[in-house]
């Protein structure tokens, strides 16, 4: 009797096509889209607010910008050799990419690195969350500008940040692998204290500039294979030995399990199906993409 095996996860989900869907439809609308990815994983009311790493923190406004302007210049002095940066808006960049914390969101141009993010080390308490952001209506409706704010060179980060009143979507340079890699941009936090979906009693979701999805636990299995077939780990997006360390670590063990089953399962010699609404459904292969 021919064995049957059950192949129902090598496909997507009803529910992981009808994200696609919604991403895809967001995408087409607007001119241009950012992605953000947040695990939640300590999220009190399940999600994450839009803040960045700075205002996270539970001080008063006052207290805050001491904080940024003590850690800028420890950042720049203590580093200056590694670094070589006067540019201040180039330096504040990179304190955000190596972790500091500054008034600076990341987002992506992919959202499948966008995708990465919400689920690097997701524990599956709360759904993870992909937020998408069409920045240059963002720019328009807060600072009625048409395109991504550029920082002049000769400009002030410190003398400036005081002045910040509401986020703005920054074109900023480049300076690192990790940025052209992960396709990285930045909003600006201003002095509100306030997640970017509440800022201005929550405009940017009211005129469908901010989108939120949510995904949930069992989406994990659509989420690994998306991932996968895209391309994306931890090497192609942070293109170092520690990146690649942890990609061959993850890839060895991934690669010697899909042995394993593949000797236990013996695909070529199953009947295979796959379930759907409907019921089993049997699965053969087009034979006309081997020609």
């Amino acid at each position: 009797m021919e064995k049957e095996l059950d192949i129902t996860h090598y496909f997507f989900s009803e529910g992981w096509l009808k994200i696609i869907d919604e991403v895809t439809f967001f995408s087409k609308k607007s001119r241009l889209v950012w992605y953000r990815g947040q695990n939640n994983n300590k999220a009190s009311n399940e999600r994450y607010p839009l803040l960045s790493g700075l205002f996270r923190q539970p001080f008063s406004l006052e207290e805050i910008l001491e904080w940024e302007e003590i850690s800028y210049k420890r950042f720049l002095e203590n580093g200056y050799d590694l670094h070589k940066t006067d540019n201040q808006w180039d330096l504040l960049y990179l304190m955000q990419q190596y972790g500091v914390k500054t008034r600076l969101l990341d987002w992506s141009e992919s959202f499948a690195v966008a995708l990465y993010f919400a689920t690097r080390n997701w524990q599956c308490q709360n759904p993870c969350s992909i937020w998408l952001l069409d920045p240059l209506r963002l720019n328009e409706i807060f600072h009625n500008l048409d395109e991504l704010k550029s920082m002049s060179k000769t400009s002030s980060f410190l003398e400036e940040r005081k002045n910040f009143t509401k986020s703005m979507a920054l074109s900023p340079r480049m300076n690192t692998y990790r940025s052209m890699f992960q396709k990285g941009f930045f909003t600006l936090q201003g002095n509100t204290k306030q997640g970017l979906e509440e800022e201005e009693n929550g405009i940017l979701l009211k005129e469908h500039v901010l989108k939120h999805i949510s995904i949930g636990p069992d989406l994990r299995n659509d989420v690994e294979m998306f991932l996968e077939l895209s391309g994306i780990n931890q090497f192609t997006l942070f293109p170092d030995l520690t990146g690649l360390a942890s990609y061959v670590n993850q890839w060895t063990t991934v690669d010697l399990m899909k042995k394993k089953t593949h000797q236990e399962t013996k695909i070529e010699v199953c009947k295979m199906f796959r379930r759907t609404p409907s019921g089993k459904a049997v699965w053969v292969e087009d034979e006309n993409t081997y020609k």
